[in-house]
């Protein structure tokens, strides 16, 4: 009974904050991800922030500049 009027609550909120239905997709999206166990663990590994920091090119590619 709570968790169900809980619930009204939730999506009554989420259409008074999410009203572009860009913000909701990007909110449907936000929550499959939170859902997916797999990118949870990706995200909070250090494996991940290692990674997405070491991207950067050492040389500029335009000028061949050393960074």
């Amino acid at each position: 009974m709570l968790t169900s009027k809980l619930l009204e609550v939730k999506k009554e909120l989420e259409n008074k904050l999410f009203k572009d239905n860009d913000d909701k997709k990007t909110l449907k999206i936000l929550e499959s991800l939170d859902k997916d166990i797999n990118f949870n663990r990706m995200i909070n590994s250090n494996d991940f922030i290692i990674k997405s920091f070491s991207v950067a090119p050492d040389n500029c590619p335009s000028c061949g500049k050393k960074l």
